[in-house]
């Protein structure tokens, strides 16, 4: 489903599951494709995946970059519903979510602890996905075409 979806908008991803540990690591995309597109991906894999996995991981050419816990994702995943208007949770507010639940492979934060404001939150969770996530894996590695 999702690769027919447009909201992929041309995301090559290796998708793995292997000792209840799902891997994603994106491939290629096309260079009209916005970042942005890789989090939709990433919360479509979560609401579709089976919940059989313990965590996420977010790899690059078989490094794991970043973790997230499998329930925590699968959660955040079954507020995420796309193509039906007026349906899920906000995408800023599932960000947030996302990022204040997002680890390093050793365990630590990605964010720093979130000051606990509805503004404040959101400004750590946008800067870390732009500063961190989106350069770190969505972009280093990837083959743009």
């Amino acid at each position: 489903r999702i690769n027919q979806d447009p909201s992929a908008a041309g995301i090559v991803m290796s998708i793995t599951i292997e000792n209840r540990v799902m891997r994603l690591d994106i491939t290629a995309m096309p260079g009209t494709t916005s970042v942005a597109a890789a989090m939709r991906v990433v919360l479509m894999t979560a609401r579709l995946a089976k919940p059989d996995y313990a965590e996420m991981r977010f790899a690059n050419e078989g490094k794991d970059l970043f973790v997230i816990d499998g329930s925590a994702i699968r959660d955040i995943g079954r507020q995420f519903v796309w193509a039906e208007e007026d349906k899920g949770q906000n995408p800023i507010h599932l960000i947030r979510l996302f990022i204040d639940a997002l680890r390093y492979p050793d365990g630590t934060r990605v964010a720093p602890v979130f000051p606990g404001s509805l503004f404040g939150d959101t400004s750590v969770a946008i800067k870390t996905m732009t500063d961190i996530f989106n350069p770190e894996w969505v972009i280093k590695g990837t083959r743009i075409f």
